[in-house]
């Protein structure tokens, strides 16, 4: 079609043929039937079947660019869709893609909060096993003076029986 139509334009671009001179030779014969053709610079100096040639050329020429025209914007309307198409698909993708991200982000919140409050937990149990140690430290010094005191007593009490027998 491309190539009719190339061809076409070249036929187009050399005749000369005018349609105005052909329109000034059909008055003047419309006038007078014994008047001579005109051959002024806008008449055509090509046969009447000539010129029909051409301008069937012209009109397959014209129709030809018309159609061109035609399937250009029906191409051109199509890509729009497909690009639509395409970019509403991208969208949705991305749309997706945060939400994605948004959950993650969610998830990964609650993961911290809990890990921070079993930090929490961990923290008092050893604070407390910390005081129970200590507890138990001073329990033991407790007991150890204790058991000292007592011996440290009861030497004296031997003592005190001793000397006073």
């Amino acid at each position: 079609m491309v190539w009719e139509a190339a061809q076409t334009v070249d036929s187009v671009a050399n005749d000369d043929d005018h349609d105005e001179g052909e329109d000034g030779q059909l008055s003047g014969l419309e006038t007078s039937e014994l008047s001579l053709p005109d051959h002024s610079a806008c008449s055509s100096p090509l046969p009447a079947t000539k010129r029909k040639a051409k301008r069937s050329r012209d009109v397959n020429f014209f129709d030809t660019v018309e159609a061109l025209e035609d399937r250009r914007a029906v191409v051109k309307e199509s890509m729009h869709g497909d690009q639509m198409v395409l970019f509403t698909k991208a969208q949705e993708t991305e749309d997706k893609m945060l939400t994605m991200m948004e959950r993650q982000t969610e998830v990964l919140k609650r993961q911290m909060e809990r890990e921070r409050r079993q930090d929490e937990v961990l923290k008092r149990q050893m604070e407390r096993q910390e005081h129970q140690d200590e507890v138990s430290v001073q329990d033991e010094r407790q007991t150890t003076f204790q058991n000292g005191f007592l011996e440290v007593l009861s030497q004296l009490v031997k003592a005190n029986r001793s000397s006073s027998l």
